[in-house]
């Protein structure tokens, strides 16, 4: 009789240290899922940051004149610039990055589109971009204007 109680608070114990182990692994994992999820989101935001500074370094100053002429250079970047935006666009979109860092971002675009030189060269190139993104670019050129 004694081993029978004996196995049987031994399988309980077992049991119980199982299921333990088991809630303790699963809230283990989704700590560091939700850490491995801030440091992803801290990794593309450092990228996208180095991206954007790496291009607007080399990019003519001519693009942020009132009055410029389109040149080979300038549709370049121009050409680079949009398509940063674009991918921050989606980034947002899919909820890789917060709004905070989006907000941060769309700010920046909305201030640059106010050039006239990426605002002509935009009506060259937007239909090379996805639907949502580009009504987004032109209600952002289009606030430019009527601010203007």
């Amino acid at each position: 009789m004694e081993t029978s109680l004996y196995n049987m608070i031994t399988a309980i114990v077992a049991i119980a240290s199982l299921v333990g182990t088991s809630v303790l692994a699963i809230i283990t994992l989704a700590c560091e899922s939700k850490e491995n999820r801030k440091l992803h989101k801290l990794t593309i935001f450092s990228e996208y940051t180095k991206r954007y500074n790496d291009i607007m370094f080399k990019m003519p100053e001519e693009v942020f004149a009132k009055e410029a002429i389109l040149t080979k250079e300038t549709r370049k970047y121009a050409r680079l610039y949009f398509n940063l935006c674009s991918e921050e666009y989606y980034l947002f979109e899919h909820k890789l990055v917060n709004e905070e860092i989006w907000n941060n971002w769309d700010t920046g675009i909305a201030t640059r589109m106010k050039s006239p030189t990426l605002q002509e060269e935009w009506k060259c190139l937007q239909e090379e971009y996805n639907t949502k993104f580009r009504q987004h670019m032109n209600e952002i050129i289009n606030h430019n204007i009527k601010s203007a």
